[in-house]
């Protein structure tokens, strides 16, 4: 794999994504709304809307 030849440490660290993003409590609400759940969240770090 192209990649692999690239590697010069122990580990390296790549962020691949796309420049729109969702949240950890919208992620939440899609689950619970496919599944016809209550959609009460607690989210007990980070942010209101469970980044972190």
């Amino acid at each position: 794999m192209f990649l692999l030849d690239k590697i010069k440490g122990f580990y390296n660290v790549y962020n691949i994504g796309k420049e729109d993003w969702i949240t950890v409590k919208e992620i939440a609400e899609i689950a619970a709304g496919t599944m016809n759940l209550n959609s009460t969240f607690a989210f007990v770090r980070g942010t209101k809307d469970g980044r972190g």
